[in-house]
């Protein structure tokens, strides 16, 4: 459980540092690939946000 925490501690300062240099970190649990269209929604938000554009089939962001 030591280990584990330290990297845990050593993840989440990694993260803060992606951030603080402008990047956004998206995080994916194994919950997540059960909806892969929510999922796509969240990566095509993140890079609307940041001016870019969607660079998959719009098909991709909808169930079915």
């Amino acid at each position: 459980m030591h280990l584990e925490r330290r990297q845990w501690r050593k993840d989440l300062r990694r993260r803060e540092a992606l951030e603080a240099d402008g990047w956004r970190v998206i995080v994916v649990i194994a919950a997540d690939l059960h909806d892969v269209p929510a999922l796509n929604r969240r990566v095509a938000e993140a890079l609307l946000a940041r001016g870019m554009r969607w660079p998959g089939c719009e098909r991709w962001l909808t169930a079915g």
